[in-house]
């Protein structure tokens, strides 16, 4: 009597849907087992087109923190499978990111595939990651075991890394003196060329 009437059927459905779902990048996500959920779908996933590589890597790329290694792989094997004449395209076309960054990420994607890098060694930033896997193999294993790569690791520090046994560019002075020694052996090589060409003429 008097009291509030019940909601109706649909209302009851909205509610419960709200309550039993989430949503990540447009797949319904149960919520007590999001994380699992989540990586059902991923396994789920099936890429045959340009479309759906292009699809599948921009939701990665919102994740791109944690998930740029996988973005890599996926990028490999869109690279390998998909037709010729249609990567490029979704590169500069349809994702997210330019194609000097899908470049880095497959690179860092393959050396960890190889085991350049052990997991819990790796940069948390592609760019840092893209940085250590260039290095060379044997400098990045002595730099691992001297615990100079870490997730923490910052890009100045994976530059410095690399600068590490380098030699010294020329000083300028170095330069001028390598400038006037070639210069004076194409003088001698021109001098002797028209001493030549005078001794046949004095020949005529």
């Amino acid at each position: 009597m008097g009291g509030a009437s019940p909601p109706s059927a649909p209302v009851r459905r909205a509610v419960m849907s709200r309550k039993t779902t989430n949503s990540f990048a447009g797949f319904p996500v149960p919520a007590a087992h999001d994380t699992r959920a989540v990586s059902l779908a991923d396994a789920a996933v099936s890429l045959n087109t340009a479309g759906d590589y292009q699809a599948e890597i921009s939701r990665l790329w919102a994740d791109a923190q944690r998930r740029f290694v996988e973005i890599g792989r996926r990028l490999n094997e869109a690279k390998e499978r998909l037709p010729h004449g249609e990567f490029l395209p979704m590169l500069a076309r349809d994702l997210p990111f330019s194609r000097s960054v899908a470049n880095r990420l497959m690179a860092v994607a393959a050396a960890m595939d190889e085991g350049v890098v052990p997991p819990r060694a790796l940069p948390t930033s592609y760019s840092v990651a893209y940085e250590v896997v260039t290095l060379p193999r044997e400098k990045i294993q002595q730099a691992i075991d001297a615990g100079q790569i870490h997730p923490n690791m910052t890009r100045a520090e994976a530059l410095a890394l690399k600068r590490v046994g380098e030699e010294a560019p020329p000083s300028p002075t170095e330069d001028i003196q390598s400038e006037l020694e070639r210069l004076l052996a194409e003088q001698d090589r021109i001098a002797n060329r028209i001493a030549a060409l005078k001794a046949k003429l004095a020949e005529t």
